[in-house]
């Protein structure tokens, strides 16, 4: 039996627009789809930008993000880490899992 593995991805049909203000912790994100505007993380700023070019599994980011030391930490490159950013992300509808 094959393993079945999630990957995630944006929400259906959002299309995304971010501003940040340099060294900001945080900054907008604008689902120009539903009209809504979210304060978040440089990280979850960096995973939305990750997740638009494809939808990746929760490994993947991880990898992905250790281009981003200034962002994240050694600490906070993990899986424990990864799942506690993307349930934030798609608690506001940014973000939805798929099953590959």
């Amino acid at each position: 039996m094959r393993s079945t593995k999630i990957k995630y991805q944006l929400a259906s049909g959002a299309v995304l627009k971010f501003v940040s203000w340099g060294e900001e912790e945080a900054g907008v994100v604008y689902n120009v789809s539903s009209g809504d505007t979210h304060l978040v993380t440089k990280a979850g700023e960096i995973l939305l930008q990750l997740l638009q070019k494809k939808p990746q599994t929760i490994l993947q980011l991880v990898d992905e993000v250790a281009r981003f030391p200034e962002v994240f930490t050694d600490d906070e490159r993990n899986i424990e880490t990864m799942q506690e950013l993307l349930v934030g992300l798609k608690r506001i509808d940014l973000i939805e899992p798929t099953i590959i």
